[in-house]
């Protein structure tokens, strides 16, 4: 029994709140203590498991990988163990479409702005294998390729039948970039061109062979 002119069941309810309330930031706080935890293992997780994807790609790495490196190495001015270390976190899927017969012709390595963390880091720049549509270029893009794609590529074969060749594009103008190439690499080279096969007329040029030059004079220009 309470006092007189004092409500008990006031006193029941607001010990009640208080205590329900207690209840619920000590919850809260075992909650978030969970979370933490669990968010802390997902992270080694994830890292154990980045680390083993990058040992397992290592160990599928060949002459032919190699002689790719070396490749992008001589135009980035690069070492070797620099350019596979930085690709390991690449799809290698892509590596083994370009080698294998009936696979892609054309392997892109792009160099562009390292931003890891979600922040771009000054002056740091990483190299990654790309399928060309999932990454923006906005630096070098390396590419190799080769015209049939009939036979396997060998660490005998790879040399002599796939060609390398790079396009500058740092401020992300990819058409600035091709028309550079055009202009000052592939319209001197088919001007100098003395076989063009059936469209070769006497020992001429064709009229729908000099259109063709024309135009991509034009689209240089």
């Amino acid at each position: 029994t309470g006092r007189p002119g004092v409500p008990t069941t006031g006193r029941r309810y607001q010990r009640r709140t208080i205590g329900n309330r207690a209840a619920n930031v000590q919850k809260g706080a075992t909650t978030t203590q969970r979370k933490s935890v669990i968010t802390g293992d997902v992270v080694k997780d994830l890292m154990k498991a980045t680390k083993a994807s990058r040992d397992i790609k290592r160990l599928q790495i060949d002459s032919r990988h190699r002689w790719v490196f070396e490749k992008i190495a001589d135009y980035c001015l690069l070492g070797v163990d620099t350019v596979e270390d930085q690709l390991l976190d690449s799809d290698f899927t892509l590596f083994e479409s370009f080698f294998k017969d009936k696979g892609s012709r054309v392997l892109l390595v792009f160099q562009v702005l390292d931003q890891g963390d979600g922040k771009e880091k000054k002056n740091s720049q990483k190299l990654i294998v790309t399928s060309g549509d999932d990454v923006p270029l906005c630096g070098a893009c390396m590419y190799f390729f080769r015209l049939s794609n009939e036979k396997d590529l060998t660490d005998k074969t790879i040399e002599n039948v796939v060609h390398f060749g790079a396009v500058e594009a740092a401020d992300g103008d990819i058409l600035a970039a091709v028309r550079t190439m055009l202009d000052k690499l592939i319209v001197p080279m088919l001007l100098k061109n003395g076989n063009w096969g059936k469209l070769s007329q006497n020992g001429s040029k064709s009229p729908a062979v000099s259109n063709f030059i024309v135009g991509l004079e034009d689209f240089s220009k």
